[in-house]
């Protein structure tokens, strides 16, 4: 059952090709229960390049390196899973250079 859908705006803090490649930093604030929380996926290709990998950290709460289950990335829909805390994220990656360069998405925290 989820206890809060937050809404988040992510942005990215590289420049992405016209192959969309969603590997790198991504930047982003989880508001919930009236606290701001930053954080950061560091998504890598994996190492068979079928696929990523990814690491989470909570700067504001001292965590690095949260194993992140599930990372994929179809068509420009992104999803990443870290069951361990119950959080979900599904996004849809723009690169659209007329557009804002902010994603819009959702995080599901359960």
């Amino acid at each position: 059952m989820n206890r809060v859908l937050v809404f988040l705006a992510f942005f990215f803090s590289a420049a992405f090709s016209q192959a969309q490649d969603i590997t790198g930093q991504w930047n982003g604030v989880l508001s919930i229960q009236g606290v701001n929380l930053r954080l950061v996926f560091h998504i890598n290709k994996a190492a068979d390049n079928n696929g990523y990998t990814s690491t989470m950290d909570s700067p504001d709460q001292g965590a690095v390196g949260i194993p992140v289950a599930t990372t994929t990335f179809d068509g420009s829909k992104v999803s990443l899973a870290v069951p361990s805390i119950g959080l979900s994220y599904e996004g849809e990656l723009k690169t659209d250079p007329l557009s804002e360069h902010s994603n819009k998405a959702h995080f599901r925290y359960q």
